[in-house]
């Protein structure tokens, strides 16, 4: 009966400890996503679209031409960055953009 009780109050311990420390990385997480917003704000060729999405223009298109649907595949470059800067994605390194068909893209 004494290990249990030790064990639910080392369980509790432990539980308190894991919390705090998650706590702790979300709070750090939050922080630098808002400072990379903040950045990329007042950074030149940067646009806000309606969803909330930033997107950083590198060379756009003449314009004019038939704009693409949710059946349409497109190329494109990309380059996705978390907010602590590491970048889990990226096409830039490459001769050629990707192909990818725009109704399996993440909106926004």
């Amino acid at each position: 009966e004494g290990q249990l009780i030790l064990l639910k109050q080392r369980g509790s311990d432990l539980n308190a400890l894991i919390t705090d420390r998650a706590n702790k990385i979300r709070v750090g997480v939050q922080q630098a996503g808002e400072q990379m917003l903040s950045t990329m704000s007042e950074t030149e060729g940067v646009e806000t679209l309606p969803s909330g999405v930033r997107v950083h223009i590198l060379e756009k298109g003449e314009g004019g031409g038939p704009r693409p649907t949710s059946a349409s595949t497109v190329k494109v470059h990309y380059h996705g960055t978390l907010p602590d800067g590491s970048i889990f994605d990226s096409t830039l390194g490459q001769e050629e953009p990707i192909s990818l068909p725009v109704g399996a893209l993440i909106p926004g």
